[in-house]
Protein backbone atom coordinates (compact mmCIF):
# COMPACT_ATOMS: atom_id res chain seq x y z
CA UNK A 1 0.00 0.00 0.00
CA UNK A 2 2.86 2.34 0.79
CA UNK A 3 4.14 1.97 -2.76
CA UNK A 4 0.79 3.34 -3.99
CA UNK A 5 1.00 6.51 -1.90
CA UNK A 6 3.39 8.45 -4.14
CA UNK A 7 1.27 7.58 -7.16
CA UNK A 8 -1.85 8.86 -5.45
CA UNK A 9 -0.06 12.07 -4.47
CA UNK A 10 1.18 12.42 -8.02
CA UNK A 11 -2.35 12.03 -9.34
CA UNK A 12 -3.59 14.70 -6.93
CA UNK A 13 -0.83 17.06 -7.97
CA UNK A 14 -1.58 16.42 -11.63
CA UNK A 15 -5.29 17.06 -11.04
CA UNK A 16 -4.46 20.35 -9.30
CA UNK A 17 -2.25 21.32 -12.22
CA UNK A 18 -5.03 20.58 -14.70
CA UNK A 19 -7.48 22.56 -12.61
CA UNK A 20 -5.05 25.47 -12.51
CA UNK A 21 -4.47 25.31 -16.25
CA UNK A 22 -8.21 25.14 -16.86
CA UNK A 23 -8.76 28.10 -14.58
CA UNK A 24 -6.11 30.33 -16.11
CA UNK A 25 -6.67 29.38 -19.75
CA UNK A 26 -9.98 31.23 -19.85
CA UNK A 27 -10.58 34.62 -18.27
CA UNK A 28 -14.38 34.40 -18.49
CA UNK A 29 -17.01 31.70 -18.63
CA UNK A 30 -18.43 31.39 -22.14
CA UNK A 31 -21.94 32.67 -22.76
CA UNK A 32 -24.49 29.85 -23.02
CA UNK A 33 -25.83 29.28 -26.56
CA UNK A 34 -29.62 29.18 -26.70
CA UNK A 35 -29.99 31.05 -23.43
CA UNK A 36 -32.21 34.09 -22.85
CA UNK A 37 -29.31 36.42 -23.80
CA UNK A 38 -28.57 34.62 -27.09
CA UNK A 39 -30.02 36.57 -30.06
CA UNK A 40 -30.92 33.23 -31.65
CA UNK A 41 -33.31 32.67 -28.74
CA UNK A 42 -35.18 35.81 -29.81
CA UNK A 43 -34.83 34.84 -33.46
CA UNK A 44 -36.98 31.75 -33.00
CA UNK A 45 -40.04 34.02 -32.93
CA UNK A 46 -38.79 37.33 -34.33
CA UNK A 47 -37.45 35.78 -37.51
CA UNK A 48 -37.43 38.80 -39.82
CA UNK A 49 -35.87 41.03 -37.19
CA UNK A 50 -33.24 38.44 -36.32
CA UNK A 51 -32.27 37.97 -39.96
CA UNK A 52 -31.76 41.73 -40.34
CA UNK A 53 -29.89 42.05 -37.05
CA UNK A 54 -27.62 39.04 -37.61
CA UNK A 55 -26.28 40.60 -40.82
CA UNK A 56 -25.87 44.10 -39.41
CA UNK A 57 -22.80 45.79 -37.93
CA UNK A 58 -24.41 45.40 -34.51
CA UNK A 59 -25.05 41.69 -34.90
CA UNK A 60 -21.60 40.95 -36.33
CA UNK A 61 -19.63 43.28 -34.06
CA UNK A 62 -17.82 40.55 -32.09
CA UNK A 63 -17.15 38.57 -35.28
CA UNK A 64 -15.51 41.57 -36.92
CA UNK A 65 -11.75 40.85 -36.68
CA UNK A 66 -10.95 44.57 -36.70
CA UNK A 67 -12.61 45.00 -33.28
CA UNK A 68 -10.39 42.35 -31.69
CA UNK A 69 -7.28 43.44 -33.59
CA UNK A 70 -7.67 47.11 -32.71
CA UNK A 71 -8.25 46.46 -29.01
CA UNK A 72 -5.39 43.96 -28.66
CA UNK A 73 -3.09 45.88 -31.05
CA UNK A 74 -2.51 42.82 -33.23
CA UNK A 75 -2.57 42.22 -36.97
CA UNK A 76 -4.50 39.61 -38.94
CA UNK A 77 -1.79 37.02 -38.14
CA UNK A 78 -2.18 37.58 -34.41
CA UNK A 79 1.16 39.38 -34.15
CA UNK A 80 1.49 42.45 -31.96
CA UNK A 81 1.84 45.53 -34.17
CA UNK A 82 1.20 48.27 -31.60
CA UNK A 83 -1.69 49.74 -33.60
CA UNK A 84 -4.56 49.76 -31.17
CA UNK A 85 -5.70 50.38 -27.64
CA UNK A 86 -3.41 47.97 -25.82
CA UNK A 87 -0.54 49.11 -27.97
CA UNK A 88 -0.92 52.54 -26.39
CA UNK A 89 -1.87 51.23 -22.93
CA UNK A 90 -0.30 47.76 -22.48
CA UNK A 91 -1.97 45.58 -19.89
CA UNK A 92 -4.97 47.86 -19.32
CA UNK A 93 -8.58 46.82 -19.83
CA UNK A 94 -9.88 50.32 -20.51
CA UNK A 95 -13.58 50.93 -21.09
CA UNK A 96 -14.08 49.47 -24.58
CA UNK A 97 -15.96 46.46 -23.19
CA UNK A 98 -18.90 48.49 -21.93
CA UNK A 99 -20.10 49.18 -25.48
CA UNK A 100 -19.02 45.95 -27.19
CA UNK A 101 -20.01 43.48 -24.43
CA UNK A 102 -22.27 45.71 -22.30
CA UNK A 103 -24.08 43.08 -20.23
CA UNK A 104 -20.83 41.43 -19.18
CA UNK A 105 -19.22 44.81 -18.48
CA UNK A 106 -22.11 45.96 -16.27
CA UNK A 107 -22.16 42.65 -14.38
CA UNK A 108 -18.42 42.71 -13.75
CA UNK A 109 -18.51 46.41 -12.85
CA UNK A 110 -21.07 45.68 -10.15
CA UNK A 111 -18.58 43.17 -8.73
CA UNK A 112 -15.78 45.73 -8.87
CA UNK A 113 -14.00 44.23 -11.86
CA UNK A 114 -13.02 45.55 -15.28
CA UNK A 115 -13.51 43.57 -18.47
CA UNK A 116 -10.70 43.00 -20.96
CA UNK A 117 -12.50 43.13 -24.32
CA UNK A 118 -9.91 41.01 -26.11
CA UNK A 119 -10.23 38.19 -23.58
CA UNK A 120 -14.01 38.47 -23.55
CA UNK A 121 -14.14 38.09 -27.33
CA UNK A 122 -11.68 35.20 -27.30
CA UNK A 123 -13.62 33.41 -24.55
CA UNK A 124 -16.99 34.13 -26.22
CA UNK A 125 -18.13 35.44 -22.86
CA UNK A 126 -20.95 37.66 -24.10
CA UNK A 127 -23.33 37.99 -27.02
CA UNK A 128 -22.34 41.61 -27.54
CA UNK A 129 -24.86 44.25 -28.59
CA UNK A 130 -27.68 41.75 -28.29
CA UNK A 131 -31.46 41.90 -28.47
CA UNK A 132 -31.86 41.36 -24.74
CA UNK A 133 -29.35 44.06 -23.90
CA UNK A 134 -31.13 46.80 -25.84
CA UNK A 135 -34.58 45.57 -24.84
CA UNK A 136 -33.80 45.38 -21.11
CA UNK A 137 -32.38 48.90 -20.94
CA UNK A 138 -34.79 50.71 -18.64
CA UNK A 139 -33.34 54.17 -19.02
CA UNK A 140 -30.38 56.04 -20.51
CA UNK A 141 -29.46 59.15 -18.58
CA UNK A 142 -27.84 61.94 -20.58
CA UNK A 143 -25.79 64.09 -18.25
CA UNK A 144 -23.74 67.09 -19.35
CA UNK A 145 -21.19 68.41 -16.88
CA UNK A 146 -19.86 71.75 -18.08
CA UNK A 147 -18.92 71.30 -21.72
CA UNK A 148 -18.60 67.51 -21.50
CA UNK A 149 -21.04 64.63 -21.35
CA UNK A 150 -20.96 61.77 -18.87
CA UNK A 151 -20.79 58.82 -21.21
CA UNK A 152 -20.72 55.04 -21.49
CA UNK A 153 -23.27 52.43 -20.31
CA UNK A 154 -21.55 52.08 -16.92
CA UNK A 155 -22.33 55.74 -16.25
CA UNK A 156 -25.61 56.23 -18.07
CA UNK A 157 -27.61 52.99 -18.32
CA UNK A 158 -30.10 51.47 -15.89
CA UNK A 159 -30.94 47.87 -16.74
CA UNK A 160 -34.25 46.25 -15.90
CA UNK A 161 -33.33 43.01 -14.15
CA UNK A 162 -36.92 41.91 -13.54
CA UNK A 163 -37.00 39.71 -16.62
CA UNK A 164 -39.33 42.08 -18.48
CA UNK A 165 -38.73 43.01 -22.10
CA UNK A 166 -38.93 46.65 -23.17
CA UNK A 167 -40.38 47.74 -26.50
CA UNK A 168 -41.53 50.96 -28.15
CA UNK A 169 -45.17 49.98 -28.86
CA UNK A 170 -48.28 50.26 -26.72
CA UNK A 171 -50.63 47.30 -26.33
CA UNK A 172 -48.11 44.52 -27.03
CA UNK A 173 -48.28 41.30 -25.03
CA UNK A 174 -46.22 38.12 -24.94
CA UNK A 175 -47.04 34.68 -23.54
CA UNK A 176 -43.53 34.33 -22.17
CA UNK A 177 -42.54 37.76 -20.87
CA UNK A 178 -43.91 40.89 -19.34
CA UNK A 179 -43.72 43.69 -21.92
CA UNK A 180 -42.98 47.23 -20.79
CA UNK A 181 -43.29 50.28 -23.03
CA UNK A 182 -40.09 52.28 -23.33
CA UNK A 183 -40.41 55.28 -25.67
CA UNK A 184 -36.69 55.95 -25.28
CA UNK A 185 -36.04 53.10 -27.71
CA UNK A 186 -37.13 55.54 -30.41
CA UNK A 187 -35.10 58.46 -29.05
CA UNK A 188 -31.58 59.50 -29.98
CA UNK A 189 -30.69 59.59 -26.29
CA UNK A 190 -30.82 55.79 -26.30
CA UNK A 191 -27.94 55.72 -28.76
CA UNK A 192 -25.92 58.28 -26.83
CA UNK A 193 -24.82 55.63 -24.34
CA UNK A 194 -22.15 54.48 -26.79
CA UNK A 195 -22.11 56.93 -29.68
CA UNK A 196 -20.71 59.63 -27.45
CA UNK A 197 -17.36 59.23 -25.72
CA UNK A 198 -16.09 62.32 -23.95
CA UNK A 199 -14.86 60.75 -20.73
CA UNK A 200 -11.64 62.01 -19.22
CA UNK A 201 -10.48 58.41 -19.28
CA UNK A 202 -10.15 55.78 -16.59
CA UNK A 203 -7.44 56.49 -14.04
CA UNK A 204 -5.35 53.63 -15.39
CA UNK A 205 -5.69 54.69 -19.01
CA UNK A 206 -5.66 58.47 -18.75
CA UNK A 207 -3.37 60.20 -21.21
CA UNK A 208 -2.61 63.70 -19.94
CA UNK A 209 -6.24 64.12 -18.91
CA UNK A 210 -7.68 63.28 -22.32
CA UNK A 211 -9.75 60.30 -23.33
CA UNK A 212 -8.30 57.72 -25.71
CA UNK A 213 -11.09 58.09 -28.26
CA UNK A 214 -13.36 61.03 -28.94
CA UNK A 215 -16.76 60.13 -30.40
CA UNK A 216 -19.15 63.05 -30.67
CA UNK A 217 -21.89 61.55 -32.87
CA UNK A 218 -24.75 62.28 -30.46
CA UNK A 219 -23.48 65.76 -29.63
CA UNK A 220 -23.11 66.60 -33.34
CA UNK A 221 -26.63 65.33 -34.00
CA UNK A 222 -28.13 67.25 -31.07
CA UNK A 223 -26.63 70.57 -32.20
CA UNK A 224 -28.12 70.12 -35.67
CA UNK A 225 -31.43 68.83 -34.32
CA UNK A 226 -31.84 71.69 -31.85
CA UNK A 227 -31.05 74.15 -34.65
CA UNK A 228 -33.75 72.62 -36.85
CA UNK A 229 -31.24 71.54 -39.52
CA UNK A 230 -31.77 67.82 -38.89
CA UNK A 231 -35.29 66.59 -38.17
CA UNK A 232 -34.72 62.83 -37.83
CA UNK A 233 -33.63 60.84 -34.81
CA UNK A 234 -30.84 58.26 -35.04
CA UNK A 235 -33.38 55.45 -35.37
CA UNK A 236 -35.25 57.17 -38.20
CA UNK A 237 -32.11 57.13 -40.35
CA UNK A 238 -30.26 54.02 -39.20
CA UNK A 239 -33.34 51.79 -38.80
CA UNK A 240 -35.21 52.50 -42.06
CA UNK A 241 -39.01 52.46 -42.02
CA UNK A 242 -40.40 49.39 -43.80
CA UNK A 243 -43.35 49.75 -46.15
CA UNK A 244 -46.68 48.09 -45.54
CA UNK A 245 -47.52 45.62 -42.79
CA UNK A 246 -44.57 43.65 -41.45
CA UNK A 247 -44.21 40.56 -39.33
CA UNK A 248 -43.00 41.35 -35.83
CA UNK A 249 -43.18 37.83 -34.43
CA UNK A 250 -44.34 34.43 -35.64
CA UNK A 251 -48.10 34.15 -35.08
CA UNK A 252 -48.48 37.79 -34.08
CA UNK A 253 -50.51 40.32 -36.09
CA UNK A 254 -48.59 42.12 -38.79
CA UNK A 255 -48.12 45.81 -38.12
CA UNK A 256 -47.53 49.07 -39.95
CA UNK A 257 -44.63 51.29 -38.94
CA UNK A 258 -42.03 48.55 -38.42
CA UNK A 259 -38.39 49.51 -38.72
CA UNK A 260 -35.54 47.42 -40.11
CA UNK A 261 -32.95 46.25 -37.60
CA UNK A 262 -30.22 46.73 -40.20
CA UNK A 263 -28.47 49.65 -38.46
CA UNK A 264 -27.24 51.02 -41.77
CA UNK A 265 -24.65 53.80 -41.87
CA UNK A 266 -21.76 55.16 -43.91
CA UNK A 267 -20.83 51.59 -44.90
CA UNK A 268 -24.13 51.34 -46.83
CA UNK A 269 -23.99 53.12 -50.23
CA UNK A 270 -27.76 53.77 -50.37
CA UNK A 271 -27.75 55.37 -46.92
CA UNK A 272 -24.76 57.49 -47.87
CA UNK A 273 -26.45 58.66 -51.06
CA UNK A 274 -29.56 59.67 -49.11
CA UNK A 275 -27.53 61.44 -46.43
CA UNK A 276 -25.14 63.44 -48.60
CA UNK A 277 -26.68 66.01 -50.92
CA UNK A 278 -25.27 68.91 -52.89
CA UNK A 279 -26.86 72.31 -52.48
CA UNK A 280 -24.62 74.65 -54.45
CA UNK A 281 -24.92 78.18 -55.73
CA UNK A 282 -22.37 79.59 -58.15
CA UNK A 283 -21.59 83.09 -59.29
CA UNK A 284 -19.27 84.12 -62.11
CA UNK A 285 -16.64 86.42 -60.62
CA UNK A 286 -14.33 86.76 -63.63
CA UNK A 287 -12.49 84.86 -66.31
CA UNK A 288 -9.41 84.03 -64.25
CA UNK A 289 -10.97 81.87 -61.53
CA UNK A 290 -11.55 78.22 -62.44
CA UNK A 291 -13.42 75.99 -59.98
CA UNK A 292 -13.55 72.23 -60.45
CA UNK A 293 -13.87 69.03 -58.47
CA UNK A 294 -11.75 65.90 -58.17
CA UNK A 295 -13.74 62.74 -57.53
CA UNK A 296 -13.30 58.99 -57.65
CA UNK A 297 -14.86 57.12 -60.53
CA UNK A 298 -14.62 54.02 -58.35
CA UNK A 299 -13.53 53.88 -54.71
CA UNK A 300 -12.35 50.30 -55.32
CA UNK A 301 -13.20 49.15 -51.79
CA UNK A 302 -15.91 46.89 -50.42
CA UNK A 303 -19.10 48.89 -50.02
CA UNK A 304 -17.55 51.93 -51.68
CA UNK A 305 -18.97 54.14 -54.39
CA UNK A 306 -18.86 52.91 -57.98
CA UNK A 307 -18.99 54.52 -61.42
CA UNK A 308 -22.79 54.90 -61.23
CA UNK A 309 -22.37 57.03 -58.09
CA UNK A 310 -19.62 59.07 -59.75
CA UNK A 311 -21.86 59.70 -62.77
CA UNK A 312 -24.63 61.07 -60.55
CA UNK A 313 -22.19 63.26 -58.60
CA UNK A 314 -20.60 64.57 -61.81
CA UNK A 315 -23.97 65.48 -63.27
CA UNK A 316 -24.90 67.35 -60.08
CA UNK A 317 -21.58 69.20 -60.01
CA UNK A 318 -21.75 70.10 -63.68
CA UNK A 319 -25.32 71.38 -63.39
CA UNK A 320 -24.23 73.50 -60.42
CA UNK A 321 -21.79 75.27 -62.72
CA UNK A 322 -18.37 73.78 -61.95
CA UNK A 323 -15.77 74.40 -64.63
CA UNK A 324 -14.38 70.85 -64.80
CA UNK A 325 -14.57 67.37 -63.27
CA UNK A 326 -11.34 65.45 -62.67
CA UNK A 327 -11.65 61.66 -62.36
CA UNK A 328 -9.39 59.30 -60.42
CA UNK A 329 -9.81 55.92 -58.72
CA UNK A 330 -9.17 54.33 -55.31
CA UNK A 331 -6.51 55.59 -52.92
CA UNK A 332 -8.58 54.90 -49.79
CA UNK A 333 -7.48 54.50 -46.19
CA UNK A 334 -10.03 51.75 -45.49
CA UNK A 335 -7.99 48.98 -47.12
CA UNK A 336 -4.52 50.42 -46.49
CA UNK A 337 -1.88 48.19 -44.95
CA UNK A 338 -1.44 48.61 -41.19
CA UNK A 339 1.66 50.75 -40.66
CA UNK A 340 4.62 49.82 -38.53
CA UNK A 341 4.84 51.26 -35.05
CA UNK A 342 5.81 54.92 -35.27
CA UNK A 343 4.74 55.31 -38.91
CA UNK A 344 1.61 56.92 -40.32
CA UNK A 345 -1.05 55.01 -42.22
CA UNK A 346 -0.70 55.55 -45.97
CA UNK A 347 -3.58 55.25 -48.45
CA UNK A 348 -1.62 53.80 -51.39
CA UNK A 349 -0.62 50.53 -49.74
CA UNK A 350 -3.85 48.58 -50.24
CA UNK A 351 -5.66 47.32 -53.36
CA UNK A 352 -7.52 50.61 -53.86
CA UNK A 353 -4.25 52.52 -53.53
CA UNK A 354 -2.68 50.35 -56.22
CA UNK A 355 -5.58 51.29 -58.51
CA UNK A 356 -4.98 54.98 -57.82
CA UNK A 357 -1.22 54.74 -58.47
CA UNK A 358 -0.87 51.65 -60.69
CA UNK A 359 2.59 50.26 -61.34
CA UNK A 360 3.96 48.15 -64.15
CA UNK A 361 3.47 45.13 -61.88
CA UNK A 362 -0.32 45.47 -61.63
CA UNK A 363 -2.42 42.85 -63.35
CA UNK A 364 -3.92 44.22 -66.55
CA UNK A 365 -1.27 46.92 -66.95
CA UNK A 366 -0.95 50.45 -65.66
CA UNK A 367 -0.98 52.59 -68.82
CA UNK A 368 -4.19 54.60 -69.05
CA UNK A 369 -5.75 52.22 -66.54
CA UNK A 370 -8.40 54.62 -65.27
CA UNK A 371 -9.26 56.36 -68.54
CA UNK A 372 -12.47 54.29 -69.05
CA UNK A 373 -13.94 55.84 -65.88
CA UNK A 374 -13.40 59.37 -67.18
CA UNK A 375 -14.72 58.34 -70.59
CA UNK A 376 -17.96 57.02 -69.11
CA UNK A 377 -18.50 60.16 -67.01
CA UNK A 378 -17.83 62.36 -70.04
CA UNK A 379 -20.37 60.39 -72.04
CA UNK A 380 -22.98 60.80 -69.27
CA UNK A 381 -22.40 64.55 -69.22
CA UNK A 382 -22.67 64.87 -73.00
CA UNK A 383 -25.83 62.75 -73.08
CA UNK A 384 -27.30 65.20 -70.55
CA UNK A 385 -26.40 68.15 -72.80
CA UNK A 386 -23.55 69.34 -70.57
CA UNK A 387 -20.18 70.33 -72.05
CA UNK A 388 -18.24 70.39 -68.73
CA UNK A 389 -14.64 69.33 -69.45
CA UNK A 390 -13.47 66.02 -67.95
CA UNK A 391 -9.90 65.39 -66.79
CA UNK A 392 -8.41 61.89 -66.73
CA UNK A 393 -5.31 60.57 -64.99
CA UNK A 394 -3.51 57.37 -64.09
CA UNK A 395 -0.62 55.76 -65.95
CA UNK A 396 -0.23 58.42 -68.66
CA UNK A 397 3.40 58.86 -69.67
CA UNK A 398 3.87 59.95 -73.27
CA UNK A 399 2.57 62.70 -75.57
CA UNK A 400 1.36 60.11 -78.07
CA UNK A 401 -0.68 58.30 -75.42
CA UNK A 402 -2.18 61.61 -74.22
CA UNK A 403 -3.07 62.72 -77.78
CA UNK A 404 -4.74 59.38 -78.51
CA UNK A 405 -6.97 59.74 -75.43
CA UNK A 406 -8.04 63.21 -76.55
CA UNK A 407 -8.52 62.16 -80.17
CA UNK A 408 -10.83 59.31 -79.13
CA UNK A 409 -12.94 61.71 -77.09
CA UNK A 410 -12.32 59.84 -73.84
CA UNK A 411 -11.39 63.03 -71.97
CA UNK A 412 -10.89 66.75 -72.55
CA UNK A 413 -7.74 67.10 -70.45
CA UNK A 414 -4.98 64.72 -69.43
CA UNK A 415 -3.26 64.94 -66.04
CA UNK A 416 -0.01 63.19 -65.15
CA UNK A 417 1.61 63.52 -61.73
CA UNK A 418 4.34 60.88 -61.71
CA UNK A 419 5.28 61.60 -65.31
CA UNK A 420 5.64 65.30 -64.47
CA UNK A 421 7.97 64.36 -61.62
CA UNK A 422 10.02 62.16 -63.96
CA UNK A 423 10.34 65.02 -66.46
CA UNK A 424 9.04 68.44 -65.35
CA UNK A 425 9.70 69.73 -68.91
CA UNK A 426 7.84 67.00 -70.79
CA UNK A 427 4.99 69.27 -71.89
CA UNK A 428 7.44 71.92 -73.08
CA UNK A 429 9.42 69.31 -75.01
CA UNK A 430 6.22 68.02 -76.56
CA UNK A 431 5.07 71.51 -77.55
CA UNK A 432 8.42 72.13 -79.27
CA UNK A 433 8.19 68.87 -81.20
CA UNK A 434 10.78 66.95 -79.18
CA UNK A 435 8.58 64.21 -77.75
CA UNK A 436 11.36 61.67 -78.23
CA UNK A 437 13.40 63.53 -75.61
CA UNK A 438 10.80 63.10 -72.88
CA UNK A 439 12.18 61.24 -69.84
CA UNK A 440 9.41 58.70 -69.32
CA UNK A 441 8.21 57.49 -65.91
CA UNK A 442 9.04 53.84 -65.15
CA UNK A 443 5.89 53.49 -62.96
CA UNK A 444 7.66 51.54 -60.21
CA UNK A 445 6.37 53.95 -57.52
CA UNK A 446 9.88 54.67 -56.29
CA UNK A 447 8.65 58.19 -55.52
CA UNK A 448 5.59 56.90 -53.67
CA UNK A 449 7.76 54.73 -51.40
CA UNK A 450 9.78 57.81 -50.40
CA UNK A 451 6.62 59.74 -49.65
CA UNK A 452 5.25 56.84 -47.62
CA UNK A 453 8.24 57.08 -45.29
CA UNK A 454 8.12 60.89 -45.05
CA UNK A 455 11.32 61.37 -47.06
CA UNK A 456 11.97 63.98 -49.75
CA UNK A 457 10.21 62.86 -52.92
CA UNK A 458 12.48 62.45 -55.93
CA UNK A 459 12.56 60.32 -59.10
CA UNK A 460 14.77 57.32 -59.78
CA UNK A 461 15.24 58.62 -63.34
CA UNK A 462 17.35 61.57 -62.19
CA UNK A 463 18.02 61.76 -58.44
CA UNK A 464 21.53 60.25 -58.73
CA UNK A 465 22.66 62.20 -61.82
CA UNK A 466 25.61 64.58 -61.44
CA UNK A 467 25.27 64.30 -57.67
CA UNK A 468 28.89 65.21 -56.95
CA UNK A 469 28.45 68.61 -58.59
CA UNK A 470 25.64 69.73 -56.27
CA UNK A 471 25.99 71.63 -52.97
CA UNK A 472 24.57 70.06 -49.80
CA UNK A 473 21.44 72.25 -49.76
CA UNK A 474 20.36 70.80 -53.13
CA UNK A 475 20.58 67.22 -51.88
CA UNK A 476 18.38 65.10 -49.63
CA UNK A 477 19.08 65.10 -45.89
CA UNK A 478 21.20 61.97 -46.20
CA UNK A 479 23.11 63.50 -49.14
CA UNK A 480 22.35 60.50 -51.36
CA UNK A 481 19.90 62.13 -53.80
CA UNK A 482 19.48 65.38 -55.68
CA UNK A 483 16.21 67.21 -55.01
CA UNK A 484 15.52 68.74 -58.44
CA UNK A 485 15.58 67.32 -61.93
CA UNK A 486 18.58 68.26 -64.13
Amino acid sequence: MESMFPIRRLRQAFACLLAFIGFTASAYDPAVPGSFDDPQFCGACHQRIYKEYSQSVMGTDLQNPVVYQFFTATNAKGEKDGMGYQGFFPGHAGDCAQCHVPKLAIKEHQAGREVDLGKAIKDKADFGISCTYCHTVQHVKVVKEGDRYKTGPLNTVTLDESGAIHGPREGVTSPGFEIKVNPQLRAAEFCSQCHLNQEEGHAKTRNEGKGVLAISTYEDWKKLYDAGIVKQTCQECHMPLLSGQQEIAVGAPKRYGARAHTFVGAHDPETLRNAVTFDMQTQVVGDELVVGARLLGDEAISGGSRIEDAERASLALARAGLDFVSVSKGGKFEDARAPKVGEAIYPYTGPSGHECMPTVRIEGGCFGRNVPLASRIRLALRDAGLDTPVVTAGGIASPWQAEAILDRGEADFVAAARQSLADPDWLLKTRRGHGEQVRRCFFTNYCEALDQHQREVTCQRWDRLDLDELPAEERSRDGARRLTAP
